[in-house]
Protein backbone atom coordinates (compact mmCIF):
# COMPACT_ATOMS: atom_id res chain seq x y z
CA UNK A 1 0.00 0.00 0.00
CA UNK A 2 1.42 3.86 -0.92
CA UNK A 3 1.92 6.29 1.45
CA UNK A 4 -0.85 8.36 -0.55
CA UNK A 5 -3.15 5.56 -0.36
CA UNK A 6 -2.47 4.87 3.72
CA UNK A 7 -3.31 9.06 3.85
CA UNK A 8 -6.60 8.71 2.00
CA UNK A 9 -7.93 5.86 4.17
CA UNK A 10 -6.91 7.72 7.31
CA UNK A 11 -8.44 10.63 6.09
CA UNK A 12 -11.91 9.24 5.52
CA UNK A 13 -11.91 7.06 8.73
CA UNK A 14 -10.88 10.71 10.47
CA UNK A 15 -14.32 11.69 8.61
CA UNK A 16 -15.77 8.95 9.63
CA UNK A 17 -15.11 9.78 13.27
CA UNK A 18 -16.03 13.39 12.78
CA UNK A 19 -20.01 12.40 11.35
CA UNK A 20 -20.40 9.86 14.67
CA UNK A 21 -19.18 12.34 17.08
CA UNK A 22 -21.16 15.05 15.49
CA UNK A 23 -24.33 12.77 15.31
CA UNK A 24 -23.78 12.37 19.16
CA UNK A 25 -23.23 15.82 19.74
CA UNK A 26 -26.54 16.46 17.80
CA UNK A 27 -28.86 13.61 19.14
CA UNK A 28 -27.48 14.69 22.98
CA UNK A 29 -28.34 18.75 22.51
CA UNK A 30 -31.61 17.51 21.37
CA UNK A 31 -31.86 15.06 24.42
CA UNK A 32 -31.32 17.96 26.20
CA UNK A 33 -33.61 20.24 24.57
CA UNK A 34 -36.48 17.89 24.82
CA UNK A 35 -35.67 17.55 28.86
CA UNK A 36 -35.60 21.19 28.93
CA UNK A 37 -39.18 21.79 27.43
CA UNK A 38 -40.50 18.75 29.07
CA UNK A 39 -38.96 19.85 33.30
CA UNK A 40 -40.55 23.45 31.73
CA UNK A 41 -43.98 22.20 30.96
CA UNK A 42 -44.30 20.15 34.24
CA UNK A 43 -43.82 23.26 36.00
CA UNK A 44 -46.86 25.06 33.94
CA UNK A 45 -49.34 22.89 34.61
CA UNK A 46 -51.98 25.16 35.55
CA UNK A 47 -52.15 27.19 31.88
CA UNK A 48 -50.93 25.67 28.53
CA UNK A 49 -50.56 29.08 27.03
CA UNK A 50 -50.77 32.49 28.73
CA UNK A 51 -49.40 34.08 25.54
CA UNK A 52 -46.21 35.19 27.54
CA UNK A 53 -42.96 34.27 25.66
CA UNK A 54 -40.44 32.63 27.77
CA UNK A 55 -37.21 31.94 26.76
CA UNK A 56 -38.01 28.44 25.98
CA UNK A 57 -40.52 30.04 23.46
CA UNK A 58 -38.05 32.29 22.13
CA UNK A 59 -35.56 29.70 21.51
CA UNK A 60 -38.04 27.89 19.84
CA UNK A 61 -38.82 30.39 17.47
CA UNK A 62 -34.79 30.60 17.16
CA UNK A 63 -34.56 27.42 16.00
CA UNK A 64 -37.79 27.17 13.73
CA UNK A 65 -36.46 30.19 11.97
CA UNK A 66 -33.08 28.50 11.04
CA UNK A 67 -35.03 25.96 9.84
CA UNK A 68 -36.63 27.76 8.02
CA UNK A 69 -34.44 30.26 6.66
CA UNK A 70 -32.28 27.11 5.54
CA UNK A 71 -35.27 25.93 3.82
CA UNK A 72 -36.20 28.45 1.79
CA UNK A 73 -32.38 30.09 0.45
CA UNK A 74 -31.41 25.95 -0.02
CA UNK A 75 -35.02 26.10 -2.07
CA UNK A 76 -33.71 28.89 -4.12
CA UNK A 77 -29.87 27.36 -4.76
CA UNK A 78 -31.85 24.37 -5.78
CA UNK A 79 -33.82 26.39 -8.32
CA UNK A 80 -31.57 28.23 -9.57
CA UNK A 81 -29.08 25.53 -10.19
CA UNK A 82 -31.91 23.60 -12.22
CA UNK A 83 -32.66 27.02 -13.73
CA UNK A 84 -28.86 27.71 -14.99
CA UNK A 85 -27.61 23.78 -15.12
CA UNK A 86 -27.39 23.89 -19.19
CA UNK A 87 -24.92 26.60 -18.99
CA UNK A 88 -22.51 23.81 -17.26
CA UNK A 89 -23.82 20.90 -19.59
CA UNK A 90 -20.45 19.89 -22.02
CA UNK A 91 -21.06 20.92 -25.72
CA UNK A 92 -22.47 18.03 -27.39
CA UNK A 93 -20.27 17.00 -30.53
CA UNK A 94 -21.02 14.23 -32.93
CA UNK A 95 -17.22 12.20 -32.70
CA UNK A 96 -17.89 10.73 -35.84
CA UNK A 97 -17.50 14.17 -37.79
CA UNK A 98 -14.77 15.06 -35.27
CA UNK A 99 -12.72 12.38 -36.06
CA UNK A 100 -13.66 12.55 -40.09
CA UNK A 101 -12.33 16.13 -40.07
CA UNK A 102 -9.09 14.80 -38.13
CA UNK A 103 -8.88 12.50 -40.37
CA UNK A 104 -9.08 14.52 -43.28
CA UNK A 105 -6.82 16.99 -41.95
CA UNK A 106 -4.03 14.21 -40.68
CA UNK A 107 -3.79 16.04 -37.62
CA UNK A 108 -5.18 13.00 -35.08
CA UNK A 109 -2.71 13.90 -32.55
CA UNK A 110 -4.07 17.38 -31.64
CA UNK A 111 -7.87 18.28 -30.90
CA UNK A 112 -9.95 21.63 -31.48
CA UNK A 113 -10.24 22.10 -27.19
CA UNK A 114 -6.59 22.35 -27.90
CA UNK A 115 -5.98 24.85 -30.24
CA UNK A 116 -9.12 26.70 -28.69
CA UNK A 117 -7.80 26.70 -25.27
CA UNK A 118 -4.07 27.80 -25.96
CA UNK A 119 -6.05 30.84 -28.31
CA UNK A 120 -7.98 31.62 -26.01
CA UNK A 121 -5.20 31.76 -23.52
CA UNK A 122 -2.31 33.89 -25.60
CA UNK A 123 -5.15 36.37 -26.57
CA UNK A 124 -6.51 36.75 -22.68
CA UNK A 125 -3.01 37.31 -21.80
CA UNK A 126 -2.12 40.18 -24.39
CA UNK A 127 -5.53 41.75 -23.49
CA UNK A 128 -4.51 42.07 -19.81
CA UNK A 129 -1.00 42.79 -20.50
CA UNK A 130 -2.25 45.53 -22.71
CA UNK A 131 -4.61 46.81 -20.12
CA UNK A 132 -1.84 46.41 -17.73
CA UNK A 133 0.43 48.63 -19.78
CA UNK A 134 -2.10 51.68 -20.45
CA UNK A 135 -2.81 51.70 -16.57
CA UNK A 136 1.12 52.03 -16.29
CA UNK A 137 1.05 54.93 -18.61
CA UNK A 138 -2.16 56.51 -16.98
CA UNK A 139 -0.26 56.09 -13.32
CA UNK A 140 2.90 57.57 -15.11
CA UNK A 141 0.88 60.78 -16.28
CA UNK A 142 -1.11 61.14 -13.23
CA UNK A 143 2.70 61.06 -10.82
CA UNK A 144 4.21 63.65 -12.95
CA UNK A 145 1.26 65.99 -13.25
CA UNK A 146 1.20 65.65 -9.41
CA UNK A 147 5.40 66.40 -8.97
CA UNK A 148 5.19 68.76 -11.20
CA UNK A 149 2.30 70.51 -9.29
CA UNK A 150 4.38 70.04 -6.10
CA UNK A 151 7.40 71.63 -6.92
CA UNK A 152 5.38 74.64 -8.92
CA UNK A 153 3.81 75.20 -5.48
CA UNK A 154 6.89 74.78 -3.90
CA UNK A 155 8.64 77.58 -6.10
CA UNK A 156 5.71 80.08 -5.41
CA UNK A 157 6.69 82.47 -2.20
CA UNK A 158 4.15 82.57 0.42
Amino acid sequence: MTESQKKAIALQQDYQMFRINFLLFFVMVNYGYVVLIDGFVKKQNEIANDGVNTFIDVFTYFLCGMVYFKFFFGFLHIMKMKITSHLFAPDQIDLRKFVKKMKKDNDLDASDDEKDNKLGVDDFMEEMAAEEMRHEKENDLKLAQEVERRSTMAKRPQ
